[in-house]
């Protein structure tokens, strides 16, 4: 609704003659007031009350622009270099730490912020801000009514490394790039001499810290880059990345898993009838993610089995010790991924009628009743946050690994007709993605 807005103001305001028309830019400030853009709806009543300085429409575009005034100040941003007087193109990421009252006021906020976060600018340079506490770039201040508000903010240089052909690695780096401020320069990690470059340009030029997409870029910039932090996603939790206290070169991520709690809080909305699930894993890779997740589905009052699958020669072993489960639950171990593998698996359990989640879009269409996966944009999200409390908080945290908070799951809907299982409209509309494929032959043995 706001972009619609923003776009009907945008095609008037190219008409012929429009700047210099006093009601069109009445209107049009009146509409940028509306939808939070305070900086532009200004300059379009100062363009109506210079068409229309003696008249109705002038006299209405001065007392809106007082009201704006009257609720709403320039604050300065100074780059924190030379004295406060340096200039730097960068991204400002504006907060409201104690929040703010009226739907207007959050309104506007919100639009500035997104605004700031979306695209780099140069500073020095003057926002407008409600009044009340804010901090930029980590920097805590006070805007007051009546008083010049000036902030020395600090833009640090964060290094993203990313796959430049995965749209998912696309979606998570948007995120990212919309919840953390600075100077940010892109590299595309799309192959081992790529990184090799990256990494002699980053040790020319230091970053103040380093966000990482994927396992390949994550490993470059531990091993080619000393000192400097690094926040990653997309790592699989087998991955031995030096995570240790002691380490001069932190390292933090974001979990490449959805929570247990999560997956299995989808599982139980379209299939409520489960009671006791079997978890499938490679316990060289997931033992511990599948500790967790056992003790996730007890806390649900699930009943627990397990069974462990180190190559595909394990998987009709596996299977014979799981009796009278309700569902499987199939990490996205290598050995699993493997059709070899889950092939016996997805058939085995359409023969009991017995849904399986699992962690892969491509599964889901084999013959998985669902995948649940983290949502990219949590996961850039929580990077941000990550990257933030490092470079802006009181003091860097031990190296950890957090858990995005939302996800993205897939339904397949021929596979539900298959275990007679009527998909809730709230979980199909909830969906990320919902497919009709049918499962191979050999998974349906038709």
């Amino acid at each position: 609704m706001v972009e619609q807005a923003r776009s009907i103001i945008r095609r008037a305001q190219m008409m012929p003659g429009a700047r210099r028309d006093a009601k069109v830019q009445l209107l049009a400030g009146k509409v940028h007031r509306e939808i939070g853009d305070v900086e532009q709806a200004l300059i379009a009543l100062r363009r109506a009350v210079e068409a229309d300085p003696e008249g109705e429409v002038g006299r209405k575009a001065a007392e809106t622009e007082q009201e704006i005034q009257a609720e709403y100040g320039e604050v300065r941003i100074y780059p924190k270099a030379q004295g406060g007087r340096g200039h730097v193109r960068g991204r400002l990421l504006l907060e409201a730490p104690g929040g703010l009252i009226g739907l207007t006021r959050k309104r506007a906020f919100a639009e500035v912020r997104r605004s700031l976060a979306a695209k780099e600018r140069s500073y020095p340079a003057r926002v407008y801000l409600p009044w009340g506490s804010f901090t930029a770039n980590g920097a805590a201040f006070r805007h007051r009514r009546g008083a010049r508000t000036e902030v020395a903010v600090s833009f640090p240089l964060i290094a993203v490394l990313r796959p430049p052909l995965d749209p998912v690695a696309l979606d998570i780096v948007r995120a990212f790039l919309s919840g953390v401020g600075g100077q940010v320069r892109v590299f595309d990690s799309d192959d081992l001499d790529s990184l090799a470059a990256t990494a002699e340009d980053l040790r020319a030029n230091p970053p103040d810290a380093i966000f990482t997409v994927g396992q390949a870029a994550t490993l470059a910039a531990r091993s080619r880059l000393s000192g400097v932090p690094v926040v990653h996603v997309r790592v699989p939790p087998h991955v031995d990345l030096g995570i240790d206290e002691e380490s001069p070169d932190p390292v933090y991520g974001v979990a490449r898993r959805a929570s247990p709690r999560d997956v299995l809080t989808r599982l139980l909305a379209v299939a409520s009838k489960v009671k006791r699930v079997a978890i499938i894993y490679d316990p060289g890779r997931s033992k511990a993610q599948a500790s967790a997740a056992a003790t996730a589905a007890r806390d649900l009052d699930l009943e627990v089995f397990t069974a462990q699958v180190r190559d595909a020669g394990d998987v009709e072993e596996a299977l014979d010790d799981l009796h009278d489960v309700d569902a499987y639950w199939v990490f996205d171990d290598p050995v699993l991924l493997q059709w070899l593998s889950f092939g016996p698996i997805a058939r085995h359990a359409l023969m009991r009628k017995r849904p399986v989640v699992c962690a892969s879009y491509d599964l889901a269409r084999d013959g998985a009743l669902m995948a649940v996966v983290p949502d990219p944009e949590a996961e850039g999200a929580a990077a941000a946050a990550l990257t933030r409390q490092l470079l802006w908080g009181a003091g860097a945290p031990p190296p950890h690994t957090t858990q995005a908070t939302g996800v993205r799951w897939t339904l397949n809907r021929k596979v539900a007709i298959l275990l007679g299982l009527d998909l809730p409209y709230t979980a199909i509309r909830e969906a990320w993605r919902v497919v009709n494929t049918t499962p191979p032959e050999d998974v349906t043995g038709d």
